[in-house]
């Protein structure tokens, strides 16, 4: 996975806000999930063996 979600952190490469519009019509941030539920991987073609890698990765760090 290229980069962090969180700069200084390599341990976090996944993260979801959920946005919403504010009343001044601009995004305002709403729920920050950086442990995601559901990645709903199966919309992205190679999504699975990247994170799977990532999670060997980080679990070869400990």
């Amino acid at each position: 996975m290229p980069g962090a979600v969180v700069p200084g952190t390599p341990e976090l490469p996944h993260a979801r806000v959920d946005l919403v519009d504010g009343d001044d019509g601009q995004p305002r941030g709403r729920e920050p999930e950086p442990v995601e539920p559901s990645l709903f991987l199966f919309l992205c073609t190679g999504a699975m063996p990247r994170v799977v890698d990532a999670i060997i990765r980080a679990a070869a760090v400990r």
